[in-house]
């Protein structure tokens, strides 16, 4: 397993490379990026991967798409109810 830090991909490929079991480092600290939820393993949705040390350092926030279109087209509808 190779080391790569995590500023030296975009973050699709970060995303896809901890999928893939690679080990992502923090490009401030070198801490190895963790994955949210902490315990994630293939087949669980992944939420985000985030340096452990500080947020601020290293983060990418997923979304799952179509639950987000879900979400807005209902907060679009409520807004037109009124």
């Amino acid at each position: 397993m190779t080391r790569i830090v995590a500023s030296d991909v975009t973050g699709t490929e970060a995303v896809k490379l901890i999928e893939q079991g690679e080990k992502l480092l923090c490009p401030v600290c070198a801490a190895t990026i963790a994955t949210v939820p902490e315990n994630w393993a293939p087949g669980m949705p992944l939420h985000g991967i985030q340096c452990p040390s500080d947020q601020k350092h290293y983060m990418i926030h997923l979304e799952d798409e179509a639950a987000m279109k879900e979400m807005r087209a209902r907060m679009r509808a409520r807004a037109l109810k009124k």
